[in-house]
């Protein structure tokens, strides 16, 4: 399913920056460097097709940078912009203070490494976030390999002291060979909302923590993410999830190795599938570590105790080449938790990351808020935003025209009210956030005074 003509024509979320404005590459600066050296808080530096043989810094800016897909909706533009960071440190670094507002969207990223002038570095990937909580949504991360022989961290996106939200990124080809942590992701010390990616080909040698998700001290939020096995050498699992004194909360996700935990870690499981192919069960726990797990309508490898839990052949479409996609025969479909909020087709929820009506590649997104939001609409001076819907609070709007310019924004009032009778006459797009991560963007007629 293609995401609705994916957010109005643009995806444009402005700061505190009335004025802001959008800084075209290569019109405006040769490099993308250069667009966000001359960049202010809530400007946009879009990127044309092409390959940009670049090591980008934020440099502590709350800006949008953006493919064309930021403003068309086609996914054709993550492929066709590639930023390579040549194997000299990582492709994209947030490391002063950048908040939710900083957004990355829409590029394919390759050959990002560990900080080459450093002769120990302690973390290297994709993208590194020290410090940062950027929206990092609609990449492709890919090929990232590290070059550092010593006990450091390693991942296609690498986060510590973050609150990072990831959403559809595909990420693949991550490897190291010699790190303390290694993942497709790599949290922490961080709290990190991670929906809908699709992570492979994790592998490294000497790995202590690694996993397609690899967790130390942190919080984690996982929804509908498909995450293959980890290959290590050194390991004694090949683990999707990897946790070291952290939490978890996963829903609908499927992992096709195991969930690992170790020291005092925390899971709640709902409605995922979990196979664990090299171990007897789907969940490994590290030396009879005090793990707490919480499993309810899932199947997993081997059995775990719990309502609806249960060991079976999931039945995937095709999973040797990475489509975990439910056959009509599936024993998941139709045998999720019956409280939680019903498929696309009105029946019970399925266990895994999709149902079989969606047809989701790690890239797209089917609509996950109503249609209708906003009333009335058309507006003259009054529109009330639906805050609750199902298990979803919205908190936050902004509000844009159709070129891409902030309007307005702001939390959204606790009884829903917006007051758009300051608007002049017009369409708007208007970015609905939820409380975890999740937005919603929706066509607002303003009619005349």
């Amino acid at each position: 399913m293609r995401t609705q003509y994916l957010l109005l024509l643009t995806w444009c979320i402005g700061y505190a920056n009335a004025n802001a404005q959008t800084i075209r590459i290569p019109a405006d600066y040769p490099t993308i460097q250069a667009g966000i050296d001359h960049a202010a808080a809530g400007d946009t530096v879009l990127v044309s097709p092409g390959v940009y043989s670049e090591n980008l810094n934020f440099n502590g800016l709350d800006i949008v940078l953006a493919s064309f897909y930021l403003t068309s909706g086609s996914t054709d533009f993550i492929a066709q912009t590639i930023i390579d960071g040549g194997n000299h440190t990582a492709v994209i670094t947030l490391d002063q203070g950048e908040s939710s507002y900083a957004e990355i969207t829409g590029f394919t990223l390759v050959n990002g490494t560990h900080d080459e002038s450093i002769q120990w570095p302690e973390f290297g990937g994709g993208i590194v976030c020290l410090g940062a909580s950027p929206f990092i949504h609609h990449n492709r991360i890919l090929n990232c390999r590290g070059r550092a022989l010593n006990y450091s961290d390693f991942g296609g996106i690498y986060c510590r002291d973050s609150g990072a939200r990831i959403f559809e990124n595909e990420i693949d080809s991550i490897e190291c060979f010699f790190v303390k942590k290694l993942g497709g992701i790599v949290s922490h010390r961080s709290a990190l909302i991670i929906h809908k990616n699709a992570i492979r080909n994790i592998s490294g040698g000497y790995v202590f923590q690694g996993g397609g998700v690899s967790a130390d001290s942190s919080e984690l939020d996982l929804f509908r993410n498909v995450i293959a096995e980890g290959h290590f050498d050194l390991a004694p699992y090949t683990a999707s999830v990897r946790l070291f004194n952290s939490s978890l909360t996963a829903i609908n996700n499927t992992l096709a190795g195991e969930l690992a935990l170790d020291t005092a870690s925390i899971a709640g499981l709902t409605n995922n599938i979990i196979l664990g192919p090299s171990v007897a069960s789907g969940i490994y726990v590290f030396n009879n570590a005090e793990a707490t797990i919480d499993a309810r309508y899932n199947t997993i490898a081997g059995g775990w105790p719990g309502a609806g839990n249960f060991d079976a052949d999931p039945m995937f479409a095709d999973p040797e080449h990475f489509d975990f996609h439910l056959s009509e025969s599936s024993p998941c479909i139709d045998a999720g938790d019956p409280f939680f909020s019903v498929d696309p087709d009105g029946t019970r929820a399925d266990i895994g990351a999709f149902s079989v009506e969606q047809t989701p590649n790690g890239i797209q997104d089917p609509n996950p808020f109503p249609d209708q939001l906003l009333y009335p609409n058309p507006a003259k001076d009054y529109v009330k935003i639906l805050r609750q819907y199902a298990f979803l609070t919205l908190d936050r709007y902004v509000v844009f025209s159709l070129d891409g310019k902030l309007v307005d924004q702001g939390p959204i009032a606790a009884d829903g009210n917006l007051y758009v009778g300051k608007f002049p006459a017009g369409i708007y797009g208007i970015r609905l956030y939820s409380v975890d991560g999740k937005v919603h963007t929706c066509k607002l007629i303003k009619t005349g005074y």
